[in-house]
């Protein structure tokens, strides 16, 4: 039997673009999250960064900084 699974994207941005997508986060209800980001933006401290103001929200999340331009298959399965 198959199934079908939809989540529409939504996108924020502009000015305070960080803050309102906290409040939409924590308004759909979700509790955890995964930041998939490069190791340069990790090392800048942005991941971090995300990752605080989100436990400011209650949602637990782990920082993946291994993505690369255009991943490969192995890329995107680690």
């Amino acid at each position: 039997m198959s199934s079908t699974f939809f989540i529409p994207a939504v996108n924020i941005m502009g000015i305070d673009c960080l803050e309102e997508a906290m409040v939409a986060i924590r308004n759909y209800g979700f509790t955890k999250a995964l930041i998939v980001t490069d190791a340069g933006l990790a090392k800048a401290g942005v991941a971090t960064a995300i990752a605080e103001k989100l436990a400011m929200q209650d949602i637990d999340s782990v920082i993946f900084d291994g993505a690369k331009p255009n991943p490969s298959i192995a890329n995107v399965e680690a």
